[in-house]
Parts: structure tokens; sequence; C-alpha cells
């Protein structure tokens, strides 16, 4: 599955996965929102449930005010982890943000973040702990404040 520009807010799950719950697929999600999700087990706004047989590819996407009651307020992994070496991460993010989530950003091994913003830090390469000073502006929110640091390190992506 692939999503472009989406938005996926105010979704909530009794179980895991408050707005995606990925088993056994590849989901690929560039520019998207997801805010205000939650979930009342794992993964406030995505579940990846079996890491080795799926696949969550993240690029310029922001997670924000997500909430699970377990772990990974953004997005948690379940079973599986790595692979093995020489494969890629269960879950890869580029260049995202991912803030104010509870009760944390992200939760479960085989994680990647390169060049995004990540609330408390996170392990990679370019990565940020930086408040992204989000704002509305008529009636669209989660746009960068003025200190777009979190938006200016790293690749273009898309574009």
């Amino acid at each position: 599955m692939h999503l472009v520009a989406v938005d996926l807010r105010d979704n909530s799950a009794a179980a895991d996965g408050g707005a995606l719950f990925c088993e056994n697929a590849s989901v690929d999600l560039v520019g998207c929102l997801l805010a205000g999700n939650s979930s009342g087990g794992l993964g406030g706004a995505i579940y990846v449930a079996t890491a080795d047989t799926s696949a969550l590819q993240l690029a310029s996407c922001t997670f924000a005010e997500n909430e699970s009651a377990l772990a990974g307020g953004a997005v948690a992994i379940g079973a599986g982890g790595w692979r093995s070496a020489s494969d890629s991460a269960p879950v890869a993010a580029l260049g995202s943000i991912f803030w104010d989530n509870r009760p944390d950003e992200l939760a479960g091994e085989g994680i990647v973040a390169l060049y995004s913003d990540v609330g408390g830090g996170w392990p990679g390469r370019g990565n940020l702990d930086v408040d992204p000073r989000f704002v509305s502006f008529r009636g669209v929110d989660f746009l960068l404040g003025r200190l777009r640091s979190a938006s200016t390190r790293g690749p273009l992506v898309g574009g």
C-alpha cells in the first residue's frame, strides 16, 4: 500500500494500531500526517504486528499527539524484530517528525530513523530532538513554526 499526503486523524482502536494495523504487508507513507490517534494496546498511530513479514517506510511524515495505552505512541513493532543482519529494517523513517506522542514516540526493535526529529531523541544519522513549534494557520494544523531546523536537515524526500 502506498499513501501520499494523507491525513489520518482522530482514529482509535480498542487493541493495537489506532490508525493503521500492519500485518504481512508492505506500507509506504509519504508526506502524511498522523495526529490524535489512540490505541488500547501498542502503537497509538501505527502498529506493525509481524516485523518479520511486514515493512513500513515513512518519508516526510508527521506524527503528533498520538497515544497508546502500552508503548509506541507514534509507532510500535510487535513480534519478529530484525529478520537478519542483511535485511532492511522493518520500520524505516526518513525526514519525519515524531513529537508529543504518549507514552513514548517509538517502541520495538528494528525501527531506523534518519534525519528525523524525535521527541526524547532516537539513534540515527542526522536525528534531532528539537521542538518543531507546531502552529496552526487558517484551519491547517501541525505546520512548522519559525525555527524550522527539523525540516532543513538531511536530504529532500519526494522532490
